[in-house]
């Protein structure tokens, strides 16, 4: 005896074959079908959102004894799944108790969680299009790291050690970046607000004067002073 289930209304009634798919099932039947093994599972999920919830609470008043290497040590001793571990701590932190989340599913409830609200860098009258990147980038670079430290802890020792040399690389650009954000920073403190002698830079706009400095640190370092003029 077939069964008939309504989908979507472009379909219509949908006749199913008793028993488990087979190949004979044509796609629109096979849909059918996954619709309705779907919606089992979400309705499953409802009665594991509160779970969720109290593990979420539970997980939170414990991390804040731990820092990141040590939380994800606490969470193998525990045989605690750690994406399961930080979609509870999100799910708790969107609602105020576990009665809020008894009628919808893990991942409804996960949509909900508190997301970081991403600051740009301060629009200052006559930040350049080149300044404003810098700060995003150092913005994006540091969440990004805070994101993967937990993902880091449980590499295999394989695939650690094949990113390693990938990591030095892009440590040693970023460390290079800071050192010539930090020459600038000082060039700026020590640059003087007259010039006595009458040098052809203190007429110039305020950026025509900076990299007319930037130009000279860049000779100074890399020891070709002729490069300037």
């Amino acid at each position: 005896m077939e069964s008939v289930l309504f989908d979507d209304k472009s379909f219509g009634l949908q006749p199913l074959p008793d028993g488990e798919p087979t190949n004979e099932w044509d796609p629109d039947q096979l849909g059918c079908y996954a619709q309705v093994q779907h919606q089992q599972i979400i309705d499953g999920e409802k009665l594991l959102t509160p779970t969720y919830w109290r593990l979420g609470k539970a997980l939170c008043l414990a991390k804040k004894n731990f820092g990141h290497g040590q939380w994800t040590k606490f969470l193998g001793f525990w045989r605690i799944d750690k994406t399961r571990a930080a979609r509870a701590r999100a799910i708790f932190g969107a609602f105020d108790n576990e009665q809020a989340v008894q009628a919808i599913s893990v991942e409804d409830a996960y949509r909900q969680r508190k997301r970081r609200i991403a600051t740009s860098p301060r629009k200052k009258a006559g930040l350049s299009p080149e300044e404003r990147t810098l700060g995003r980038f150092a913005m994006n670079v540091g969440r990004r790291a805070e994101a993967l430290i937990d993902e880091a802890a449980f590499l295999e020792s394989e695939m650690a050690i094949s990113l390693l040399p990938q990591l030095d690389q892009a440590i040693d650009r970023l460390q290079r970046l800071r050192d010539w954000l930090e020459q600038q920073a000082k060039t700026r403190k020590a640059k003087p607000t007259s010039d006595p002698d009458g040098d052809a830079r203190s007429h110039a706009p305020p950026r025509d004067q900076d990299r007319a400095l930037r130009r000279e640190d860049c000779a100074v370092q890399l020891g070709a002073k002729d490069i300037v003029g």
